[in-house]
């Protein structure tokens, strides 16, 4: 029998999924043979198309600073598989996820068609949370709700972040195919929480909820956001909670209130979570990976924005720096729609540099980053194209100015690599 490295290996190196999920039997059977079905702690899922990574943080920051034991799956991992299974924001060791791992291979193997890499870290990861006596398990989903295992979890709690248009191929092309989709999470009886303002979607995830005698609650009409006296504060009822973030962009104020309403509903159900709880664990939660800033001088920030939504915001927070020029080192995955992200780089006085990304099933070839040099300049873009993210950064590297900028994303997939990159080559322009 393989050993889980070789496993890992294996499932990992399949082509990229391309149409509706149809594991959910096979998860569903393992669920059953584990005894995963009916767990003893809650459980949330977190699903949406932008910040379902940034609310689970929040959340379980907030949990762990009310004194609690959290279990927390996330995808994609940034430099280890184990970033995928942590508790209290912290990753497993390796050596005990292959452990637990190589434990459970009978199962994997014993199915007719191996799992996907995903699913194998869901069954693992909550098998240790469980063995790890944690207090409260948070799942964040793959892709979509009914397309993703995720959406039959015993879950005592939802949340879809938003929805907006991605992964079309999978989740359907319009926005209430989508909103149809992520509703999948979506429980019988149990509460879902969205930050969606989008009226289909919205009106899609309303009737699902009816359907399911969910009760739900939607950002600005059950609770808001409002900036009062400098400082932003979470409104809802009698309820008037001031926070603070130490992260950048001013989106993720919208993650950081579907997480405190999640808190409050968790307290409806029994967990003590002080109000003071709430304020520290949000103060305190680091979002790598999420317009890091890692340095002023000039500015160098690294992000995984990936959708039209998400590079809509994140270039709104560019502006926000001022920065005098803009180097912007994008990689993009080949099954993305690039004409209406690369619509949001053509305002800035800058340059796009286009190169790969590390991942082999989904990066763009040769003769994809090429045509999307061509369709950048073809939009009024100044564009060049580099073989790997090593040397585009040079480029930037060595002609950025103090007051101008270098800026990384268009994929999840490049942050690994970026975050090496400027941390090991030494610039005498980049302040320490």
């Amino acid at each position: 029998m393989m050993n889980p490295i070789e496993f890992l290996n294996k499932i990992a190196n399949r082509p990229v999924q391309q149409k509706k999920d149809t594991s959910h039997e096979q998860v569903k059977k393992y669920l059953k043979e584990l005894d995963l079905l009916d767990l003893p702690v809650p459980l949330v899922v977190i699903t949406g198309t932008c910040g379902k990574g940034s609310t689970s943080q929040f959340l379980s920051s907030i949990l762990e600073n009310s004194g609690y034991r959290v279990g927390l799956i996330q995808s994609p991992h940034l430099h280890s598989f184990s970033e995928r299974i942590q508790i209290n924001r912290k990753s497993l060791s390796e050596n005990q996820i292959l452990l637990k791992m190589n434990e459970l291979l009978p199962h994997f193997l014993a199915s007719s068609e191996l799992p996907k890499y995903n699913h194998v870290f869901l069954i693992t990861g909550l098998v240790l949370f469980l063995e790890e006596k944690v207090d409260i398990i948070l799942v964040e989903s793959g892709i979509g709700g009914y397309a993703d295992p995720c959406s039959i979890l015993p879950s005592s709690l939802s949340i879809i972040t938003n929805v907006h248009k991605d992964h079309e191929f999978l989740l359907g092309e319009t926005i209430e195919e989508i909103a149809y989709d992520k509703s999948g999470v979506i429980r019988t009886g149990k509460p879902i929480i969205t930050g969606s303002k989008d009226p289909q979607a919205l009106q899609i995830i309303k009737q699902e909820a009816v359907q399911k005698q969910a009760p739900l609650f939607t950002m600005e009409e059950e609770f808001s956001l409002r900036q009062e006296h400098g400082s932003m504060r979470y409104v809802e009822d009698q309820i008037k909670l001031p926070f603070r973030l130490q992260v950048n962009g001013d989106f993720q104020y919208e993650n950081a209130a579907l997480a405190i309403k999640a808190a409050l509903l968790l307290k409806d159900l029994g967990l003590t979570i002080p109000s003071q709880s709430i304020i520290n664990g949000l103060q305190c939660a680091e979002l790598p990976g999420r317009f890091q800033i890692v340095s002023r001088q000039p500015f160098i920030v690294i992000d995984g924005a990936h959708n039209e939504e998400e590079i809509r915001r994140y270039c709104e927070t560019v502006k926000e720096l001022g920065c005098s020029y803009h180097y912007f080192i994008l990689s993009f995955s080949s099954n993305k729609k690039l004409p209406k992200i690369l619509h949001y780089f053509v305002p800035f006085n800058g340059i796009c540099l286009l190169a790969p990304h590390s991942n082999q099933q989904r990066l763009q070839s040769p003769a994809q980053l090429q045509e999307t040099v061509e369709l950048a300049i073809s939009m009024g873009i100044t564009a060049l194209s580099f073989s790997n993210l090593s040397s585009a950064y040079a480029f930037a590297q060595e002609k950025a100015s103090p007051e101008e900028g270098i800026f990384f994303t268009g994929s999840m997939f490049l942050l690994a690599e970026a975050t090496e990159l400027v941390r090991d080559r030494i610039n005498p322009l980049v302040e320490s």
